[in-house]
């Protein structure tokens, strides 16, 4: 599946449809257990020290190296992970819209370095920012059990009731499904209010 990432100079996002994707609609929940997925699997690769193709970082500039900012973090010019302070990457959020999740930052200023990092404006371009086609492979085998769990409970409750709607209307018993169902209702009401009773 490929998704395009939406940047200039100083935004950045990607959207990811969740039925294109998954094939079906996701719920919620699950929704928002994919699109933690993905920032986790953009935090782990960049700290890994790859870019969203699986390709190292270029190197730091030799004036960043020799800074007192470098220094003071600690940093190590053989390990290149975006993150000095980690309130770039600690930033990254994702939101639910629609069918849609769309990554992208909370803060403005981290929302600008990611961007400039992504495009090299004042910086040696390293394309942190984004899931891959082969990451969004390997989340959707993740998580398909549980979209095809969830659709298949709804499914069938959805195909059950139809087919007992058909078949009543089929077979005339308009008054003996009533009859059933308000049984059954007041038993499962009397049941459950049983269970309050202590």
């Amino acid at each position: 599946m490929e998704t395009k990432i939406e940047k200039t100079e100083k935004k950045i996002s990607q959207t990811i449809n969740l039925t294109d994707l998954f094939g079906k609609s996701v719920d919620r929940v699950t929704a928002a257990r994919v699109g933690q997925e993905m920032i986790d699997v953009i935090i782990a690769r960049t700290k890994k020290g790859d870019d969203i193709n699986g390709a190292p970082f270029k190197r730091y500039d030799k004036d960043y190296v020799g800074s007192k900012a470098f220094r003071r973090y600690g940093k190590s010019s053989n390990k290149i992970n975006m993150t000095l302070k980690g309130s770039m990457l600690s930033d990254l959020d994702f939101k639910i819209d629609g069918e849609n999740i769309v990554l992208g930052f909370n803060d403005k200023t981290q929302e600008l370095k990611a961007a400039n990092h992504n495009s090299g404006v004042t910086v040696k371009e390293r394309e942190f920012f984004g899931v891959s086609s082969s990451e969004l492979t390997a989340i959707e085998d993740k998580f398909k059990a549980d979209v095809k769990e969830t659709l298949d409970k709804t499914d069938k409750k959805t195909l059950g009731q139809l087919l007992d709607l058909a078949t009543v209307e089929r077979l005339g018993a308009k008054k003996r499904f009533r009859d059933t169902f308000e049984e059954m209702f007041e038993k499962t009401v009397v049941s459950k209010e049983s269970q309050w009773q202590i």
